[in-house]
This record gives structure tokens, sequence and C-alpha cells, in this order.
């Protein structure tokens, strides 16, 4: 693969699966500047194995699978780091619903307000189960089978949005 061809299908790449990425990315990490991070280290990492990435029928799932690793790294890194619902109380009565919120544009439109605000206090806010247990008066097992259901539909949103992406031309046989 020439310089120029490499060039060219990282340029595709990136137009075509740069948004997707970025979604995906903020979905896993809830911090919109880390998933940013994320996705361009990924396309770097993709620059750096161009030729093996070429060879690949499906480019998006290698990508996927590449920011899901980055991601989980990062989480682990900040596994120490969680928001305290005892340092920030007013996290729980903020009304989300009303606020610009970088995870809305990752949400699909399917999701219901409710259940937006209810991602958007999990992922976003970092409010723990014990917390909004509390505050709606559900047990916490309740909580987390409802967080459970919605990931669910996004997962399920998220799936019909791949399978509507249509595959890049075939590199490695091109000549």
């Amino acid at each position: 693969m020439t310089q120029k061809e490499a060039r060219e299908l990282i340029a595709q790449l990136h137009s075509k699966y740069y948004n997707i990425l970025l979604k995906m990315a903020y979905r896993r990490l809830g911090d919109p500047g880390l998933a940013e991070d994320i996705v361009q280290q990924a396309f770097v990492t993709a620059v750096i194995k161009c030729e093996k990435l070429a060879t690949y029928h499906d480019p998006l799932g290698w990508f996927y699978i590449t920011i899901r690793k980055m991601a989980t790294r990062e989480k682990e890194k900040a596994y120490h780091n969680d928001i305290s619902i005892e340092d920030n109380p007013e996290v729980l009565n903020k009304n989300y619903a009303e606020m610009e919120d970088p995870l809305e544009f990752s949400m699909p439109s399917s999701l219901s307000e409710d259940e937006k605000k209810w991602i958007t206090l999990v992922y976003g806010a970092q409010v723990s189960y014990k917390d909004l247990a509390e505050k709606y008066g559900m047990s916490e097992a309740a909580c987390r089978q409802r967080t459970a259901r919605i990931m669910r539909k996004i997962r399920e949103a998220e799936e019909k949005d791949r399978h509507k992406i249509h595959s890049l031309p075939d590199y490695k046989n091109r000549r």
C-alpha cells in the first residue's frame, strides 16, 4: 500500500466513522473530552497499523474493539476518582433534562425523556445506585435493572445504526 493510498483510506475511515465512534466512546466513558481523545488515539493507531487495517473486511469492527479496549483502560485508571454524592449533593437536584448536555447528542431518539434523564444521572453525573434508590423510592436492584433495560435499548439502536453503514471498498486487492 502506498503512502497516498494509506492517507486516502484513513481519510475515508475518518469521515465515515468519526461521529459514530465518538458517540460510542462517549457512551462508554461519559466524558466528551476523553471520548474525543480516545477516538483520536484510535485513528493514530490506525495510521500506524494501516497495512493491517486495509485487509480487514469490517474496519468499523476494528475501531470498536480498539476503542473499547482504550476506554476500558481509561476507566481502570479513573476507578478511584468517582464523584461522591456527599462531596456534591446538588447533583441529584439539577434538572438535567433542561441542561445542554453532551451526553444528549449520543442518545438515540427512541429513548423517552425519563430514560435520557436516568442515563444522564447514572453516567453523566455518576450518581450512585444507592442515592438514586433513595431519591426515587426504589431498591438498588430495581435501579440497576432499569439502567440495564435502557442500555439494552441504546445498544439495539446502536446496532441498527451500525447495519446502515456500507462497507468501504476493499483496498487489499486494489492496484
